[in-house]
């Protein structure tokens, strides 16, 4: 029977291998991979684009992510390579100290969105230490596909990305998987579809239009009116016309009772 210091002693001897093995497996795994999720949501595509591209309010429904700034900095040259005045360059930061710096490469308004992202450590401002490598390299691409006949959206995220330490690689591959950072940013997601804040202001918006469309419409039959009753007044009064036409009848008339009258009256002499 092993005694609990033969156990003690074999747990001491065995510990520092363990970090060991994990990065000989780590060595091993291939430091790529590719991870596809879809998820559905009971909005538009229209309103998904929109909660996709507003970085800005990333803070208020991701759970991991503290703070968004949009900018550039001494970090981010390797992905300006791909610099374009149309594209977004963003940088995440997460609660635990950890920042991606993000950038959309192409855009197809409602239907897709392909990201190229960078995790590195957090660096304060003004601080000067040295570039460590990245955690995690690659690219999302996010495909909008809406459901015929329904006020439904399948989202499918391709996560294509490349994790560089070994230790890293085999903790993702064996604890975590690969799909983790992908499934929070669902969950997170489906919770502000739900909350419906977008859905509230596109209604709103419809109820504007739709009372500037009456009002358009208002304004143009009074105007209408206005327009025949100006017309009315400036045409002349029928009663008028037919008096006028008259006249000359009944003078005509008077005139020739009066020569019957002349002529009766020679007749009689």
């Amino acid at each position: 029977m092993i005694s609990v210091f033969t156990i003690i002693v074999i747990c001491l001897i065995l510990a520092p291998t363990i970090p060991l093995v994990l990065y000989g497996i780590g060595r091993l795994l291939s430091s790529s991979h590719t991870v596809t999720r879809t998820a559905r949501y009971n909005t538009t595509a229209e309103i998904l684009w929109a909660i996709l591209t507003s970085v800005e309010d990333y803070p208020a429904w991701r759970s991991n992510i503290d703070r968004v700034t949009v900018r550039r900095d001494e970090l981010e040259n390797e992905l300006n390579k791909y610099d374009d005045n149309n594209r977004l360059t963003f940088v995440e930061y997460t609660k635990k100290d950890r920042r991606t710096v993000v950038m959309h490469i192409e855009q197809e308004y409602a239907k897709k969105l392909l990201r190229v992202l960078e995790e590195r450590p957090y660096i304060a401002p003004g601080e000067r230490v040295p570039q460590k490598k990245s955690t995690f390299t690659g690219s999302w691409t996010f495909t909008l596909e809406p459901i015929e006949g329904e006020r439904a959206v399948n989202l499918k995220i391709t996560e294509q990305g490349v994790i560089k330490k070994p230790m890293v690689r085999v903790f993702h591959r064996l604890f975590f998987g690969y799909h983790r950072r992908i499934d929070r940013f669902l969950k997170d997601l489906a919770k502000e579809v739900d909350l419906g804040i977008l859905d509230k202001v596109e209604e709103e918006e419809k109820e504007e239009e739709e009372a500037e469309r009456r009002k358009r419409q208002e304004e143009t039959i009074n105007e209408e009116d206005e327009e025949e009753e100006d017309e009315y007044e400036e045409r002349p009064d029928e009663s008028m016309i037919q008096s006028s036409a008259i006249t000359p009848l009944l003078d005509n008339h008077m005139t020739n009772s009066k020569l019957l009258d002349k002529e009766w009256e020679i007749v009689k002499d």
